[in-house]
């Protein structure tokens, strides 16, 4: 039951709202590299994240989760869980694209769905875990 209340407390609508503006830059970034550089799914997928990736470790350490100092560590952490984030985000996109036959801007969101999901519970449980409870 406890792990309800990770997604209704004041750190997951900050998440939520940091969410949304890296999104947004990730999806506008995932339509220009596949539309208009003509790349691949897979790759203009792979390119709009990295093109997010800084900003939502901004965004995270200092916003969501107000972590405070710089640690190499975090972004090491950081790093690590955005792997295992986008692995699943991947999967996602491969399955519905590849498999269902979903078109792509589809395809992208769902796999969103998946990576969000994903990369919020590694921040909240790995990168920035706190034994006092954040976002009071």
């Amino acid at each position: 039951m406890q792990i309800f209340r990770v997604f209704y407390d004041f750190t997951a609508f900050k998440y939520a709202l940091s969410g949304i503006a890296n999104t947004v830059v990730g999806y506008i970034s995932f339509l220009i590299f596949h539309y208009f550089f003509f790349m691949n799914v897979f790759f203009a997928n792979a390119a709009s994240y990295v093109t997010s990736l800084a900003f939502g470790f901004v965004l995270n350490h200092y916003f969501v989760f107000k972590y405070g100092e710089y640690v190499h560590s975090k972004l090491f952490r950081f790093v690590l869980a955005f792997m295992i984030a986008f692995v699943c985000n991947q999967m996602a996109l491969w399955v519905t694209y590849s498999l269902f036959g979903l078109i792509a801007s589809v395809s992208q969101i769902i796999a969103m769905i998946c990576y969000s999901v994903t990369f919020y519970l590694l921040n909240r449980f790995y990168v920035f875990y706190s034994p006092i409870k954040p976002g009071l």
